[in-house]
């Protein structure tokens, strides 16, 4: 029987459209098929407003959507539609899959436990909004207020007095008379110790007026203090409870639950919402129906949030830190590896444009890490290790990202290191980049100042923050504008990752992505940013030194 869920295809499927092997969901290379399948559900999604889904047209912002195309028991292809989360309607709508665990079902285990958590909430409430605990609040407050303000007033009358005393007794030892030269020294020492005393009565009434309302407070007290006790073990157990009934299968049917594949014997928590994105529900339907799964694409629909930059309508692949370990387990048949771990240090050229006994400038190829990943893959740092094996120290002082080609400084020791360093940390090297707009940006020239910071649920992405994030600023100049495209130069003042990116592509920046931007705009054969000038001074020489160069877009 054909699960009910399978979409047929609108336009005629040619088989040899079909990969014959899973299409790795983490790669930018999307096959014909899944961009045909997202397109009809896109089109479907503009239609239906009233399904609960998202509208472009509407205040609320927007989802991540995905199709995965499958091929049935009859060898017929068709595709699966998920959404990320839920919806205005909940969690399962109509010819999309379903959550892998229902939370929001009315009889099931997390309802119960939520609605036992509220009702201690609402107990808690209720004695914080009691009218005799409120009273012992405020009364609380104004003793505490009261007696802070006395004490800061004896403080400075004892410091004044102080400094009197001081001056007395500098003027009692000049005195020939001694009986009236002891007289006024005891008289100090006296007010001193009166004074001490005093400041010791103060602090004991405002101690013994604290405790006696502390003791009317007790009984409010304690009682809150043990429901909120219980509340949080009641959240722990629910939490465990979900991270237990997340069940995720693979296609040889071997089941792992969120508390396994993140290791949390090991305290590894899995992140908020892992398991509700749209891939792991396409998959786990598959799966259960023993459908050939042939290629995912997710996609952004709707307005994008303030602080990340979602473009309307892209394809994106899943998030890493929440679906990449649960996508290891379901697809660990298909041994997905980049094919850059196959590049060796020897077989990779990277032009040399200067070399001394100090340092070395290098033009990045566009695709090379400038150092070694988790991955371990190839990187400028590796790459040099190999081709002068006497160079110590770090070698790597700045770096860029992978997309990007263009001048690099590296020091050849440590000493050259550290004072390059220096003139990174303190802003004195100045750098340029070339890059390519996918559009025509009106303004000639400009400065974009946006905080940036890392997005902790999918790395490598940066947000916009202006709460957490490190100042980013950035100066431009257009070179040229048209045939949809810009073409103009950047002048970062400050070098956070990814800072030329999310400036271009934000919408609080220039609102239009760098040409093969992946992360923010749309792949193509390669990231439109070139680091074509730098300028220095040289570590030992103290020279200035200028390197430009040409970028091959």
């Amino acid at each position: 029987m054909k699960p009910r869920l399978i979409r047929k295809f609108s336009e005629k499927i040619q088989f040899a459209d079909i990969p014959a092997n899973f299409q790795n969901p983490f790669s930018y290379d999307i096959c014909k098929v899944a961009i045909v399948a997202a397109k009809e559900l896109q089109s479907e999604l503009e239609k239906n407003d009233d399904m609960g889904i998202d509208s472009t047209t509407k205040s609320e912002l927007g989802k991540m959507y995905g199709v995965l195309v499958v091929v049935d028991h009859n060898n017929e292809p068709g595709y699966l539609a998920a959404f990320s989360g839920k919806l205005d309607k909940g969690n399962v709508i109509e010819r999309f899959v379903p959550p892998i665990c229902d939370l929001l079902n009315p009889a099931g285990f997390f309802k119960k436990g939520e609605s036992e958590i509220n009702e201690i909430n609402r107990k808690i409430q209720k004695l914080e909004q009691d009218k005799n605990y409120v009273e012992l609040i405020n009364e609380l407050k104004i003793n505490s207020d009261y007696y802070l303000k006395e004490i800061e007033n004896l403080k400075s009358v004892m410091q004044t007095d102080k400094l009197k005393r001081l001056e007395t007794r500098k003027q009692a030892i000049l005195l020939v008379n001694n009986i009236e030269q002891k007289k006024i020294l005891a008289e100090c020492e006296n007010e001193s110790i009166r004074q001490h005393f005093q400041m010791k009565d103060l602090k004991r009434k405002a101690k013994a007026d604290f405790e006696a309302i502390k003791d009317k407070l007790k009984t409010f007290s304690e009682k809150i203090e043990n429901l909120k006790f219980q509340r949080k073990i009641l959240s722990a157990e629910l939490q465990g409870k979900i991270f237990e009934e997340y069940v995720f299968l693979n296609s040889r049917k071997e089941e792992k639950s969120l508390n396994q594949i993140f290791n949390l014997e090991k305290g590894v928590v899995p992140p908020s919402g892992a398991g509700e994105c749209a891939a792991p529900k396409l998959l786990q339907y598959a799966f259960q129906n023993h459908l050939r799964v042939i290629s995912m694409v997710e996609f952004w629909w709707g307005k994008s949030p303030d602080s990340e930059i979602r473009k309307h309508r892209n394809f994106y692949p899943p998030c890493r830190s929440k679906c990449w370990p649960i996508l290891s387990h379901m697809l660990s048949e298909f041994n997905f590896s980049d094919h850059e771990l196959t590049l060796k240090q020897e077989n990779i050229e990277i032009p040399v444009l200067y070399e001394d006994a100090d340092i070395i400038v290098i033009n990045k190829p566009s695709g090379l890490l400038s150092v070694p990943g988790l991955m371990d893959l190839p990187s400028v740092y590796s790459v040099m290790k190999y081709r002068f094996p006497n160079l110590s120290g770090p070698i790597i002082i700045h770096r860029l990202d992978q997309s990007t080609s263009g001048l690099m400084i590296l020091a050849k020791n440590m000493t050259s290191y550290k004072l390059l360093q220096s003139q990174f940390i303190n802003r004195i090297i100045k750098k340029s980049y070339t890059a390519i707009l996918d559009g025509e940006l009106v303004n000639s020239e400009g400065c974009i100042n946006l905080p940036i910071r890392v997005d902790l649920k999918d790395r490598p992405r940066q947000l916009v923050c202006f709460e957490m994030g490190k100042e980013a600023i950035t100066e431009y100049k257009v070179i040229h504008t048209g045939s949809g495209q810009t073409r103009l130069m950047f002048f970062p003042r400050t070098g956070r990752t990814h800072q030329l990116r999310v400036h271009s592509a934000h919408p609080r920046g220039l609102g239009i992505p760098i040409q093969g931007d992946e992360l923010y705009g749309k792949k193509a054969d390669r990231l439109k940013l070139h680091a074509s000038k730098i300028e220095f001074r040289h570590p030992c020489s103290q020279d200035i030194m200028v390197f430009e160069s040409k970028p091959d877009f």
